[in-house]
């Protein structure tokens, strides 16, 4: 058994560092607090690298973030790896679930471009756990998608 790893989120848009005098009582140790209106439901999208397929850290990360967040539905752009992962953590604990799969094995048309445009809007925010010297870049397309839309995107590195 591997043990949890430690997750910082970043907490530039939290709302005790925002306005400290209106959130007092509003805990943050360098990761959202729960109960933080801004973090807690709606849709989240977890997104990474093919490489880590059934890797336990990944994992671990899955199982938390999504403990943390609370979602009401995970999005998934249904690719091997930690996509397919989160759809299986999320049908493990009995929530709901979108997979935006492309239509055709290439970029674009109808491929991973517009399945990852979906992916970047059709979630409240975002989580990408991508492999240490990872060469490829499409779940970091579609965190930047979803950042330029103002969508709270978090990244690991295992």
């Amino acid at each position: 058994m591997h043990a949890l790893p430690a997750i910082h989120y970043d907490c530039s848009n939290c709302p005790a560092h925002i306005d400290p005098e209106r959130y007092d009582d509003h805990v943050c140790d360098g990761r959202h607090a729960p109960g933080c209106d801004h973090i807690e439901g709606g849709r989240l999208a977890i997104v990474g690298s093919v490489s880590l397929a059934g890797n336990a850290d990944a994992y671990a990360i899955i199982f938390q973030v999504i403990r943390d967040y609370a979602p009401s539905e995970i999005v998934s752009g249904g690719a091997d790896g930690i996509d397919s992962m989160a759809v299986e953590v999320a049908a493990f604990l009995g929530i709901p679930f979108r997979e935006y799969r492309p239509k055709n094995a290439r970029w674009a048309p109808e491929g991973y471009k517009e399945r990852n445009l979906l992916v970047a809007g059709g979630c409240e925010r975002l989580v990408r756990i991508v492999a240490a010297g990872s060469r490829t870049y499409g779940s970091g397309w579609t965190r930047d998608r979803a950042a330029e839309r103002g969508i709270p995107t978090h990244e690991f590195i295992v």
